[in-house]
């Protein structure tokens, strides 16, 4: 497998406290402040899990350390990563 070339822009972590999670990655890169969107619901008419229609339930929180995206994911319900 061959890995792009370009600069890395976006990093993912799941997580089961995104507070926890944070406020240990925010103090690890100087963010104060991050964009948290709740709990979203993904829908089995537009994802999937192993293949099969999902239907679950996340909550989803951003921020940026300079160019580069931070996101956490918080699983609440349903089966997903």
């Amino acid at each position: 497998m061959r890995i792009s070339e370009g600069p890395i822009t976006q990093v993912a972590w799941v997580t089961d406290d995104i507070a926890a999670t944070e406020a240990a990655i925010g103090s690890q890169f100087g963010i104060t402040q991050w964009t948290s969107m709740g709990d979203i619901h993904f829908g089995p008419e537009t994802c999937t899990y192993r293949g099969e229609p999902a239907d679950f339930v996340a909550k989803v929180s951003l921020a940026y350390s300079g160019d580069l995206q931070l996101e956490l994911i918080q699983p609440v319900s349903g089966d997903s990563v």
